[in-house]
């Protein structure tokens, strides 16, 4: 077969850059000692500046990827490991050898990079990249096999392309709306390191902090009624309850496991906030909910036996998302705190505390008539001494001393901690809880943004009054502002220097004003929302509205059974269709043609092979240099009659069976004598 050109092999080369790009995020060693490497090899190879790697450097290359693998991964069995090979594989290729055969592999390979991405990420970029590469791909199939002397018509292929690709639409339809929908995947992607970036079970000084500089969305809110206001918007996380100095952590104990009858806390409440949420892939078991959460709900019932709850700690949790977006239906209940104070949580514990802090909470105890009095003071406190700032500096964990006396500048993890301490130290339990504040309201819809710059912790008390656990956030008396407005929008005018002492209203319209004015922002939010449907509609794809489509469409009471064997027959209707056409489209032969190409056959079994560019007396010529008198007469004669029967005006029956005896009479003599090649 022929080589490939060289604007074949730069496209190729430009396909499988681009597709490696996704990949490297979370495989960032195989990229910088495997992928550009071989990128930069091959590139030289085509300015014709170096030859192709000698097989030990190729050998020293794959042992290289399997032991860069084997260190991120921790192994090299499994659908991260096998992900990260995928890409070692294909860029390795590159620099491997350079041929038709090579070029159709390094092709089929980049349909096996899309979907190695596919099984981690279907957000709407992601899917948009993936029709581009299919288009592609088949435009440089189609270039491949014009052949090397072709030129490259980019026009002319992609209209080729495009008008193959709709001829398949259809089928792709009919498939996607027939083809049976899985509640499970067959991959399951137990990729620990994606749920665990920014958000944890303890917190430290800081981590917060550095969760609320990051601009990625954390989860998008959907209501089902209208939205609460932004100060009532807790998301709650995880519930934490050890502590030592600013260091709060879990308390690891067994959660109950939900049953698809149990998904529910009670609530005293008849006023249940309903909302979906869709959940980034990269926050892990954590399943946050409006506080106070009293249900959740997944359209897959898997997913609901896999989801888990803490009812002293009023939060969910799923066993594991595999890395992929979570779609769900919470109900909560404003300002309803859990009734439930649990023998298995020590909430009065402390370790790493102060002396001087102790002996400023006992002295302030003893001015105060009741715990409430007390609470109030210890927040009045706060609010005139402490300072709100995203970057208080670095703070050791046991510093906690220093920063109640001299540094008083910190984030709300700071205060948090350090509230719910001086409440143990007052004999209050008390408990921190992380998660998230406030959110966005995306301006070119009704659903609310809720990004990392939110993340925030605030403290529970136990109120042996009413015995319930209540909510009390002092970040709310140190920065009103910033509960008032949420973080997004609290940081951003941050940044740009506001007062905060205006209004809430007059800060909310200063930051519309700006949102208005910032074109690139109003082109990110349009973007999201096109993201959100996109994914909305894959994650409520399921079994259930597949069957309510094919109910509309007349199909009722239909099994997945029934729906495997209709994709079956239309993928069996389809390909017989294709060949009918197929066939249609090619030019019959008439009886004349069919004899000149077994004569062609029965010369090229004795080596005599007739070039695509050759006549019938050009071929005569070189069998007559080829064969014995005896049997060139005979090829003499069925040639002249194969011209007078195709070009002549008159052929007559008897004509017709001189031809047909004359191809008789030729196989005979071949198959009679063996050696009939001159020497």
């Amino acid at each position: 077969m022929f080589n490939p050109t060289r604007s074949f092999n730069f496209g190729l080369i430009a396909l499988i850059a681009i597709n490696i790009l996704p990949h490297l995020e979370s495989n960032f060693l195989v990229g910088i000692f495997v992928v550009v490497p071989s990128l930069i090899l091959r590139l030289l190879f085509e300015f014709q500046k170096v030859k192709l790697p000698h097989w030990l450097i190729k050998l020293g290359f794959i042992l290289l990827s399997f032991a860069l693998v084997y260190f991120q991964q921790g192994s090299i069995i499994g659908p991260e490991p096998a992900s990260a090979l995928l890409i070692c594989g294909v860029a390795l290729k590159l620099i491997d050898r350079v041929s038709y055969r090579d070029a159709m592999i390094s092709l089929f390979l980049v349909f096996m990079l899309i979907m190695a991405r596919f099984l981690v990420d279907q957000s709407l970029p992601i899917t948009l990249m993936g029709g581009a590469d299919v288009i592609l791909v088949v435009t440089l199939l189609f270039q491949l096999h014009r052949g090397p002397s072709s030129q490259l018509r980019v026009k002319e292929l992609l209209r080729l392309t495009l008008k193959v690709l709709l001829q398949s639409a259809p089928l792709l339809f009919l498939l996607f709306v027939v083809f049976p929908r899985f509640s499970v995947g067959f991959f399951s992607l137990n990729n620990e390191s994606v749920g665990q970036i920014g958000f944890s079970d303890e917190i430290t000084p800081g981590d917060i902090a550095q969760l609320a500089s990051s601009e990625r969305t954390a989860f998008r809110v959907i209501w089902k009624e209208n939205q609460p206001k932004t100060r009532d918007l807790y998301w709650r996380g995880e519930v934490l309850t050890i502590s030592k100095g600013f260091k709060w952590s879990v308390d690891k104990r067994k959660k109950e496991k939900l049953s698809s009858a149990g998904l529910s806390f009670q609530s005293k409440s008849k006023y249940l906030i309903e909302y979906e949420i869709l959940l980034a892939p990269y926050f892990g078991k954590w399943l946050f909910l409006l506080d106070t959460p009293k249900s959740v709900q997944f359209s897959d019932p898997i997913k609901n036996r896999q989801t888990y709850k803490n009812r002293s700690h009023s939060v969910f949790s799923i066993k594991s998302n595999n890395g992929q977006n979570l779609f769900y239906t919470g109900k909560s209940v404003l300002q309803e705190g859990s009734d439930k104070i649990s023998a298995n949580y020590d909430y009065l514990q402390t370790d790493d505390g102060s002396d001087k802090i102790e002996e400023w909470v006992k002295a302030l105890k003893k001015q105060s008539k009741n715990e409430k009095e007390f609470v109030d003071s210890v927040l009045n406190f706060f609010s005139k001494n402490f300072k709100y700032s995203l970057s208080p500096g670095v703070m050791k964990t046991s510093s906690m001393e220093d920063f109640f006396f001299n540094k008083k500048i910190g984030f709300c993890e700071h205060f948090a901690a350090l509230f719910a301490y001086i409440m143990r130290v007052g004999g209050i339990p008390s408990r921190v809880v992380v998660g998230f504040q406030g959110g966005r309201k995306n301006s070119l819809s009704d659903y609310l943004i809720v990004q990392e710059k939110d993340a925030h912790a605030w403290t529970e008390i136990w109120d042996k009054s009413i015995r319930s656990w209540i909510r009390v956030d002092p970040t709310a008396f140190v920065a009103p502002a910033r509960i008032s407005l949420g973080g997004q929008v609290y940081h951003q005018l941050a940044s740009e220097g506001s007062d905060f002492n205006y209004s809430d209203n007059e800060l909310q319209r200063l930051y519309e004003s700006s949102v208005n004015e910032n074109l690139l922002l109003k082109i990110k939010l349009a973007m999201d929302l096109a993201s959100l449907r996109w994914q909305q509609f894959l994650l409520t794809y399921d079994l259930e509205k597949q069957k309510e489509i094919l109910s509309y469409l007349g199909i009722n009471r239909i099994e997945v059974r029934h729906l495997g064997l209709i994709s079956f027959f239309i993928t069996l209707f389809f390909i017989l269709y294709l060949r009918y056409t197929q066939n249609r489209k090619k030019p019959k032969l008439s009886s004349t043609q069919k004899y000149y190409i077994e004569l062609q056959k029965l010369l090229a079994a004795k080596g005599l092979n007739k070039s695509l560019s050759e006549g019938p007396y050009d071929f005569l010529r070189r069998c007559h240099k080829t064969f014995p008198e005896e049997i060139y007469g005979e090829i003499h004669i069925f040639l002249d009659l194969y011209i007078q029967k195709i070009y002549g005006d008159k052929f007559d029956s008897q004509r017709e069976n001189e031809f047909k005896r004359s191809l008789m009479i030729i196989k005979s003599q071949l198959k009679s004598d063996e050696k009939v090649l001159k020497n």
